[in-house]
């Protein structure tokens, strides 16, 4: 998929910021760490566009995604934190709970609520 994007557009920093706002948030999403990878390395990504993409890697289970988009976890914002750990939370994915809640009792059952 990087090839693609590569191919599209040889210098990654010619992609508008709209478009790169919607592949940072598709490449999260699907979990294609080496686009995200890219994507950061080689444009402005605004701390919002993280926000949004993180989001996104956190309902789909995407742990190495939210770890590119912010390698100290326990640097996201208050805000973005409860989105993702809610995203996380709602699609059963305790192990980025977990990565998000690092004092969040290990022999929790269910994190969908029910015990």
């Amino acid at each position: 998929r990087l090839n693609v994007m590569q191919a599209l557009y040889p210098d990654l920093h010619s992609i508008s910021e709209a478009d790169r706002r919607i592949a940072l948030q598709s490449a999260a999403m699907e979990g294609y760490l080496n686009v995200v990878q890219a994507l950061l390395a080689n444009g402005a990504v605004s701390e919002a566009d993280r926000g949004i993409a993180l989001q996104s890697a956190a309902e789909n289970g995407r742990l190495n995604v939210m770890q590119a988009l912010y390698p100290d976890l326990h640097s996201i914002s208050e805000a973005d934190r409860g989105i993702a750990l809610q995203s996380a939370a709602e699609n059963g994915h305790l192990n980025v709970v977990q990565a998000l809640s690092p004092d969040l009792d290990s022999n929790s059952e269910d994190v969908r609520g029910g015990a």
